[in-house]
C-alpha cells in the first residue's frame, strides 16, 4: 500500500502475481534524444526504481543485465524507452 492511502504502490505486487504494474512513466527528458546506452542505463536505473526487477535487473556484479521475462519487457518496457518495440531491434542495438 501506498503512504497516501489505500492505493497500492504501482511498483508492488502481491508474491504470485503474474502481471507487474507498469503504469509509470520514464523521466519527462525525451527520451528517443538519448543515445542507446543511456537509455539501456535509466531503463535498468527505473526497473530498480519501480521495482520491476523481476522483468529486467543487472547481475549480481553489476557488470550486464538479464531479462528475466521477454515478453513483458517486449510489450511493456521496450516501447517507453526506444523507438521500436520489437526484441530483435533491441537485440541489435545492443
Amino acid at each position: 500500500r501506498s503512504e497516501h492511502g489505500s492505493e497500492p504502490d504501482p511498483g508492488q505486487h502481491e508474491q504470485g502475481e503474474l502481471e507487474p504494474q507498469l503504469n509509470y512513466q520514464p523521466r519527462e527528458q525525451d527520451m528517443r534524444a538519448l543515445p542507446f546506452p543511456q537509455k539501456l542505463h535509466m531503463l535498468l536505473k527505473d526497473a530498480e526504481d519501480k521495482n520491476l526487477t523481476r522483468i529486467v535487473s543487472w547481475n549480481t556484479a553489476g557488470t550486464g543485465f538479464t531479462i528475466h521475462n521477454r515478453y513483458y519487457f517486449e510489450a511493456h518496457i521496450i516501447p517507453r524507452y526506444f523507438n521500436s518495440s520489437q526484441y530483435r531491434a533491441f537485440q541489435r542495438s545492443l
